[in-house]
């Protein structure tokens, strides 16, 4: 017979499963509808409008990564206020104010490739979204050009620009799932 936590975590388990599977459906499915589209013959003999498609299906992965990682946070925000209720939620930016409570849960980031994985992707979203993904705005510039080639075919730069793939994206949920994974085993094991 399952305990009262561990019923609570697999309904949490379920409910972030399902709200991220949401978010790759999402993806998934507008990005079938622009292959449709990027098939049909208007699209096959028109190359401005194949590379609008192209254009757009990248367009889908970048805001499916800022989903995604708005996920991520809502995530150890919910896992923050059942481990520490009564505190506030930790000043910062990105994920790594929430270290302390990863601890707590018996996470060790330093054996979880998935963590650097996630940090990388919270430094790609901070270019898309304070500098729409021009590379050479940023401060840090040459770090987010050494992401672009650690991650070939996932990002890439065209036209001083950082794009964003399925294949990162790929990666990202990847390493969500795994996240999510750890702490509900931490989450269970208490």
């Amino acid at each position: 017979m399952k305990t009262p936590s561990q019923l609570e975590a697999e309904l949490f388990r379920w409910m972030l499963n399902h709200n991220l599977n949401h978010i790759v459906l999402f993806h998934n499915g507008l990005q079938a509808l622009l292959r449709e589209k990027l098939n049909t013959p208007e699209s096959l003999d028109d190359p401005v409008a194949r590379t609008t498609i192209e254009l757009y299906d990248k367009m889908n992965s970048a805001n499916s990564l800022l989903i995604a990682l708005g996920f991520l946070e809502e995530m150890l925000v919910l896992f923050s206020r059942r481990q520490l209720p009564g505190d506030t939620i930790p000043v910062g930016s990105s994920i790594d104010r929430y270290k302390p409570l990863l601890r707590k849960l018996g996470v060790d980031l330093g054996l979880l490739p998935c963590w650097a994985v996630l940090q990388d992707a919270v430094k790609i979203r901070r270019c898309l979204l304070h500098a729409n993904g021009c590379v050479s705005l940023m401060r840090d510039a040459d770090e987010i050009r050494a992401y672009i080639r650690r991650y070939d075919g996932g990002l890439e730069e065209h036209l001083d620009r950082v794009t964003v793939t399925s294949v990162f994206l790929q990666k990202c949920v990847v390493a969500i799932r795994e996240l999510r994974n750890e702490m509900l085993n931490g989450l269970t094991a208490q």
